[in-house]
């Protein structure tokens, strides 16, 4: 997109927190052809942690590791089995169908079925019976960019408006937002790439030059006349 800040922070919440300011004081100065400035991150994910009562699920004789494995058979399916037509193998999952997938209780009384250690019996026990499950939210996504956790604020520029014009007011902007400290910005996306190719054909120039400037001189064996040639042209 044409308007990219990446944000980057140790801390995800600073982070989060100083992209936020960032976006609401870009959209205080008014700047015309911004379509819209959003944050990559989605701070209100709905979550369900569980909580295992590890006192409890011992005296049942039950591990951790098999509550997680029938939780995670249930959500994302595990092969029991594989169907062969002629050369072609297909996997064979079960898991829950989606009704029960979506509903929490029926993950939570669902039971865990294994031969006990102790006695060698067979036991049926509901998750529920060990483990209760909450709610929260989280993020949707942490990114990382160099090991620090990132942000990216982005919009894209309506049309009629010139992008760089708009990403150099912006930047003009920005100049008077307060620093903080562990905090650090920079433009990317469209931007960065357009300064990378600048940068290329800087360079690139610069080597043109110098190739001609070496030709001149071989070509006339004197170091003066490339210089007499080029405040001529």
């Amino acid at each position: 997109l044409p308007i990219n800040l990446e944000i980057t922070s140790a801390d995800y919440e600073t982070a989060l927190a100083y992209a936020d300011g960032m976006k609401r004081f870009i959209e205080s100065t008014g700047i015309q052809g911004v379509e819209g400035l959003k944050l990559d991150v989605e701070k209100s994910k709905p979550e369900m942690p569980i909580t295992i009562d590890r006192d409890k699920a011992r005296r049942y004789g039950l591990s951790t590791q098999q509550i997680g494995y029938g939780i995670r058979s249930a959500l994302f399916g595990r092969e029991v089995s594989r169907y062969k037509d002629g050369e072609d193998d297909y996997p064979i999952n079960l898991r829950f169908s989606d009704a029960y997938r979506n509903n929490a209780d029926a993950l939570m009384n669902q039971k865990i079925i294994f031969r006990s250690a102790s006695d060698g019996q067979i036991k049926e026990v509901p998750i529920s019976a060990v483990a209760t499950a909450g709610r929260s939210t989280t993020y949707n996504a942490i990114k990382r960019k160099d090991l620090d956790r990132t942000v990216t604020l982005s919009s894209n520029v309506l049309g009629g408006y010139n992008a760089n014009e708009v990403v150099a007011a912006i930047k003009d902007a920005m100049s008077n937002y307060p620093a903080q400290d562990g905090v650090q910005w920079e433009f990317t996306g469209q931007q960065e790439e357009q300064a990378k190719e600048m940068a290329f054909l800087s360079k690139a120039l610069v080597i043109a030059l110098f190739l001609i400037f070496l030709i001149i001189v071989a070509q006339f064996n004197s170091i003066s006349t490339p210089f007499i040639i080029g405040f001529s042209v």
